[in-house]
């Protein structure tokens, strides 16, 4: 393992704020606890990061990022529409498993203020990840194995069932049943398409 004066400035303020968001929320972290956990001082926080915000701006895009790799990874992985369908369910809910912390980040602060005013960096970054998802429907769109579907029509199915899921049982709003969920959303959509376009 690598010493501490060896580790980035910038990584060490990331992994510091990612254990203290996650732990507690960014409204309840301060910069000084930041500082003092990633042994970085305050100048040296504010030379590579605007704000608090621009922190959690980056620590939201790499848990987001991870997020749409898991599930395009286990898409693209299987060999028809139908077996595709049900993996990306399947490894959404898995994501939400393994990484419930992060998760939970993703979904509390999609939404705050400073994710919301970076418009440009989150639409860019949506597009990398329709373009890749439309790159892999493409092919069996044109072969009639799959509906033209629009980007976000797609969208939804892939990523927003599961989530949604998720945004009940965070919420204490009737907590669904989320082992239930993945098995009954995982046979709809492998059902869904595998119905002829």
């Amino acid at each position: 393992m690598a010493s501490p004066n060896r580790i980035p400035a910038r990584t060490r303020v990331i992994d510091a704020a990612r254990e203290l968001f996650f732990e507690q929320g960014v409204d309840a972290t301060s910069v000084a606890e930041i500082c003092r956990r990633s042994g970085v001082s305050n100048g040296s926080l504010f030379h590579h990061f605007g704000s608090k915000e621009a922190i959690a701006l980056a620590i939201f895009i790499e848990v987001r990022q991870h997020y749409w790799l898991h599930v395009l990874d286990a898409m693209e992985a299987a060999e028809t529409v139908p077996d595709a369908a049900e993996a990306s369910v399947r490894a959404a809910f898995a994501f939400q498993r393994e990484q419930p912390q992060a998760f939970a980040f993703m979904l509390d602060t999609s939404a705050a203020p400073w994710v919301l005013r970076q418009g440009d960096a989150l639409r860019d970054l949506n597009a990398a990840f329709s373009e890749r998802a439309m790159r892999w429907a493409a092919p069996h769109v044109m072969a009639g194995r799959l509906p033209p579907l629009s980007v976000h029509t797609f969208g939804a199915l892939i990523f927003g069932l599961p989530q949604w899921i998720a945004r009940e049982a965070r919420a204490g709003l009737s907590p669904p049943d989320v082992e239930r969920c993945t098995e009954e959303l995982a046979t709809l959509m492998r059902q869904l398409f595998s119905a002829a376009p």
